[in-house]
């Protein structure tokens, strides 16, 4: 249940994606490349917890590993915070 529930949130998030961009699309101000790739990295991010929580239920996975993917799964939040100094 929880694997229809995320899909349906994600597919909800990426149909709405332009909508916070809307006033930078048909203009030629500068677009906010570095709001715009945060928003899509926390999408990843929710994307690779998805997975994480699917693989779990799927294959039963041991402590070690639900201890390593997590981390794995916030390196593009941490990757662009990092080069865009938010």
């Amino acid at each position: 249940m929880g694997v229809i529930c995320a899909a349906v949130y994600l597919i909800v998030m990426f149909l709405f994606i332009p909508f916070p961009f809307a006033e930078w699309l048909g203009t030629e101000s500068v677009f906010p490349y570095s709001k715009f790739l945060a928003f899509l990295s926390g999408l990843i991010s929710i994307c690779t917890a998805i997975l994480l929580g699917f693989a779990d239920d799927v294959l039963d996975l041991k402590w070690r590993h639900k201890l390593a993917f997590p981390t794995l799964s916030s390196l593009p939040l941490l990757m662009v915070y990092y080069v865009s100094g938010m």
